[in-house]
């Protein structure tokens, strides 16, 4: 992510209640369970925005979501739950059709996710294959055609930098303007 500071965005990353430092010594189990965390880690997510938008120095009206597999995955979800988000990029992600509570299944979510919407993936992607998962994710998206973009990279699970950098930072200056203007 130190390429979006470089070229002069502001990245947060939240530290979603379940993961990193904020991981629990027991594992969730239940639905019950996995909707109450689904919900906190949405939480998170708000109380990001909320916070960017109490800075001065960040332009509140050109927020962008970023994530990365399970962020990828997520981003439906969060930008179908918060609208403050102009745009979107989601790498390594997609559908994951998984027996899941109605209130937790992506597939629920995705065609209400409102911003522009770039996806980046790996041709041999094993974890979200293009006809099963990422496909339907691109095609469900609740975003008009000229505003969603499916970019596919000869590489695996993870794309080679380069290319998610190059299409990442052509995204964010299309749909929220280049560094510095206003």
């Amino acid at each position: 992510m130190g390429f979006l500071v470089r070229s002069g965005r502001v990245v947060l990353l939240p530290m979603y209640k379940g993961t990193y430092e904020r991981r629990s010594a027991t594992r969730v189990q239940g639905e019950k369970a996995w909707r109450d965390l689904s919900i906190q880690q949405s939480k998170d997510v708000a109380r990001s925005v909320d916070y960017l938008e109490s800075r001065e120095d960040v332009a509140h009206d050109k927020l962008a979501y970023f994530g990365f597999s399970w962020g990828a995955l997520r981003g439906p979800v969060e930008t179908a739950v918060e609208r403050r988000f102009k745009a979107s990029i989601l790498v390594a992600g997609g559908l994951v059709l998984w027996k899941a509570p109605q209130e937790l299944a992506p597939l629920n979510f995705v065609g209400r996710a409102q911003p522009p919407t770039l996806l980046i993936s790996g041709r041999e992607d094993l974890i979200f294959p293009l006809e099963t998962s990422i496909r339907p994710m691109f095609d469900k998206l609740g975003v008009a055609v000229p505003d969603k973009k499916l970019v596919r990279i000869d590489s695996g699970h993870a794309p080679p930098r380069l290319p998610v950098i190059r299409e990442t930072l052509d995204w964010l200056d299309r749909y929220l303007g280049p560094v510095g203007s206003s």
